[in-house]
């Protein structure tokens, strides 16, 4: 389990580092609408989530570990090669779209691999929060000291780590246990006790996580620039 949440640390530490504070590293260079470009490229793949983790399943969940740990470490070595708005973006697109793929894998194995679910996730959580605000103080640092290209080679470097642990953990067996038998649910379903409100209840949904997603980006662009 300490692997597990080594990797949620290394993965949220890593890419704090850059993306917390690269707007204000290139606000002296380019409009906030050009770089605006960059935290929407990143939001897009949040599009196919579903069929990520159908994908993840069906790939095996330790496998999708490792695979994404093989990923991350070439797209970090790849953000050195330019420093264009565009080329940021389509970094962070495929960082997205690598992440589709590690942030529910991870929560995941940590439910599989621990009988004590809940305590479990909320210490994945924890490392969550510690890699969110260690990143940005060490990014920051080694951005404004040594150049940007400084904090993508820590963030590569963080990589090769986080692929090695993920490689350890591709050959530990899952804990086998035994399947319990689940209380029938009595009462009706969310479903029928929706009745008529069904179509005013995804309204809320979608215009609330809407409106989240809008105010969390507002805030992460606000800030550095």
């Amino acid at each position: 389990m300490n692997l597990l949440y080594i990797l949620r640390f290394i993965w949220t530490a890593g890419f704090a580092s850059v993306y917390n504070v690269l707007p204000s590293y290139l606000s002296s260079a380019f409009s906030a609408l050009q770089i605006s470009t960059i935290h929407s490229a990143y939001a897009l793949p949040k599009i196919v989530n579903i069929p990520s983790g159908w994908l993840a399943d069906r790939f095996g969940k330790q496998r999708t570990l490792f695979t994404t740990f093989i990923f991350l470490p070439i797209v970090t070595l790849l953000f050195t090669l330019s420093e264009g708005v565009l080329h940021y973006a389509l970094m962070f697109f495929l960082i997205g779209l690598i992440g589709n793929f590690f942030n529910p894998t991870i929560n995941a194995l940590a439910t599989i691999f621990s009988e004590r679910k809940i305590e479990t996730l909320f210490r994945v959580e924890s490392m969550y929060q510690l890699g969110a605000v260690i990143g940005p103080i060490v990014g920051g640092f080694l951005m404004f000291s040594y150049g940007i290209n400084a904090a993508f080679y820590a963030w590569f470097f963080l990589s090769l780590v986080g692929l090695g642990i993920s490689a350890v953990l591709l050959r530990k067996e899952k804990p086998s246990r035994t399947k319990e038998k689940k209380a029938p649910v009595k009462g009706p379903s969310l479903w029928k006790q929706l009745g008529d409100k069904k179509f005013g209840f995804f309204v809320f949904l979608i215009t609330g996580t809407f409106l989240t997603g809008f105010f969390e980006s507002v805030m992460a662009l606000t800030v550095p620039l």
